[in-house]
């Protein structure tokens, strides 16, 4: 494994966009983690890209954003919302 990333209850991943274009694997070893995943050209409320594109300015911290910008993101359009799941123990 090139790395491993675990963390805490109620952890995440802010938005990001991978420079690489890298594939992972993930899995769920306990508890859920729930994925909010938008379309590529769609901007999330409240995040920010840098004016290249490259990468995100400040972007809010998963709770920010669950708080603050998750209702408008799922009462927007239709082809504007996220696709969402979660995950549980076992799941990949």
């Amino acid at each position: 494994w090139r790395w491993l990333i675990a963390g805490p209850a109620r952890s995440g991943s802010s938005f990001h966009i991978d420079p690489n274009a890298t594939s992972a694997w993930n899995i769920c070893l306990s508890g859920e983690k729930k994925w909010v995943l938008f379309p590529p050209h769609v901007v999330p409320p409240g995040v920010h890209p840098a004016t290249d594109g490259s990468s995100l300015a400040t972007p809010p911290t998963p709770l920010e954003w669950f708080l603050n910008c998750y209702d408008s993101a799922v009462q927007a359009p239709p082809h504007l919302r996220p696709l969402e799941a979660i995950t549980r123990p076992g799941e990949a």
